[in-house]
């Protein structure tokens, strides 16, 4: 695959996401990111948006050395709200280890956080917000998280999907 086919296939990738985890406002308090790789200059600016917007990022981290791009990592990185981390001068949390999740229903694609976290992230009723919510909505994830998958590759593919040019971001090596 040349590298205009990966990258026009990253982005399609990413507006499918952005379709299927942010229904709903353009006006949001968060940024969703789609990123060929994590490399230092990228974590970097990811550092520096948080700091300077106070909006959460939501990293989905993309494998594109094949035909179609594959979803590797999700990260979450918002401003700390932890006093602990603050009074040793932490000023964010990065959240690794995160899942994208989908219920049978074809309902909005949740972010899950890791086992440690024992929770989820999910887009308000408005679709302005990401909200931080406890617990998992199933015990196991693992045909969740395939239909996640699913569901945005195979939308990244459909022909008749015309995507949102919202206030997202996309971000490529």
């Amino acid at each position: 695959m040349s590298y205009h086919s990966a990258i026009q296939a990253l982005h399609r990738y990413h507006d499918a996401a952005v379709a299927l985890i942010t229904p709903g406002s353009e006006n949001r308090n968060f940024a969703l990111q789609t990123i060929s790789g994590m490399n230092p200059s990228h974590f970097m600016a990811m550092k520096e948006q948080v700091r300077k917007t106070g909006e959460t990022i939501v990293a989905l981290i993309c494998d594109t050395t094949l035909p179609a791009p594959r979803l590797e990592h999700v990260w979450v990185m918002r401003p700390t709200e932890v006093p602990e981390a603050i009074a040793r001068g932490d000023d964010l949390d990065l959240i690794i280890d995160c899942k994208l999740w989908s219920a049978a229903n074809d309902g909005p694609v949740l972010i899950i956080g890791p086992d440690e976290l024992d929770g989820h992230f999910v887009v308000s009723v408005d679709g302005a917000r990401l909200v931080a919510r406890p617990g998992k909505p199933v015990k196991d994830l693992t045909r969740g998280t395939a239909r996640a998958s699913e569901r945005i590759a195979r939308l990244a593919k459909s022909r008749t999907f015309v995507p949102s040019r919202g206030a997202t971001m996309f971000l490529a090596a």
